[in-house]
């Protein structure tokens, strides 16, 4: 597992916040992060929404998170499926319906842009970096573990607003493949908190909460995830909870905390 980087946190934050944005202002402020603009992919059935951009050394996936009233769909879809890449007879691997419909939708077309990509520049880029925000970073989590599974690749995966998305089953198998996976909480967004526990849904590792003092906590205690739980409820009852769950929020929260590393 790498070392969390405070700074590229924030760079990966602001990429997923430019996949709202348009083809054209992708590919004009793709280039300040060291990467050029190469496909965009969506599914017209679930209005899952990704772009995907070429590094010098890395191959950026970035998914959009929720955004319209299919994606809604997707997100309260809370029965457990089977997950089809891992058969077993006990202790059976499941994760969230909904999200892994709609990675499905678009996997066969994230491999082939892969591998398009690949054979248009002639150069097997090490790493893949996928990122993604909300239904966004669970469908990037599903397509980091095959990614891996699947294909061998070398993947790193950050996540901002993360829901769970798998039984303890699928969790444990996910944190024994993905050593490099960073789960981005803000402990006033509700998101991170949902679906409920007991349902069955566990967080894949390795979280790293932002609390209200501006500190990074990383993988924490049930105490600490207990007041980020109080936190969020607060915010869900105040009528906030959409601004806690903003990418922008994100953003300025870790930013804040990187200043005061500098002081």
């Amino acid at each position: 597992m790498e070392s969390f980087d405070i700074e590229q946190a924030i760079v990966y934050a602001k990429l997923a916040d430019l996949a709202f944005s348009s083809k054209e202002t992708i590919q004009k402020d793709i280039r300040r992060y060291g990467f050029e603009y190469f496909k965009e992919i969506s599914n017209e059935k679930t209005d899952v929404g990704l772009y995907i951009a070429e590094g010098h050394r890395s191959i950026l996936i970035c998914f959009k998170g929720s955004r319209s009233e299919k994606n809604f769909f997707s997100d309260v879809n809370l029965l457990f499926t089977e997950y089809p890449q891992v058969r077993r007879i006990l202790f059976k691997p499941k994760v969230h319906s909904g999200f892994l419909s709609a990675y499905e939708s678009i996997k066969n077309d994230v491999y082939s842009a892969i591998d398009e990509l690949r054979r248009i520049t002639g150069k097997i880029l090490p790493t893949i970096e996928i990122v993604g925000y909300s239904l966004g970073a669970a469908i990037g989590g599903l397509l980091s573990f095959d990614m891996i599974q699947d294909r061998k690749e070398t993947v790193h995966f950050t996540g901002f607003a993360v829901p769970r998305f798998g039984n303890r089953w699928f969790v444990r198998r996910y944190n024994s493949i993905v050593k490099n996976s960073w789960v981005i909480q803000n402990d006033k967004d509700i998101v991170g908190h949902l679906p409920p526990k007991a349902l069955g849904y566990r967080h894949v590792n390795k979280i790293v909460l932002i609390d209200g003092s501006n500190r990074l906590i990383f993988s924490p205690n049930a105490f600490e995830k207990l007041g980020s739980t109080l936190e969020s409820s607060i915010k869900l009852v105040e009528l906030e909870s959409l601004n806690e769950h903003l990418l922008s929020t994100y953003v300025s929260r870790l930013e804040a905390i990187k200043q005061l590393k500098k002081s």
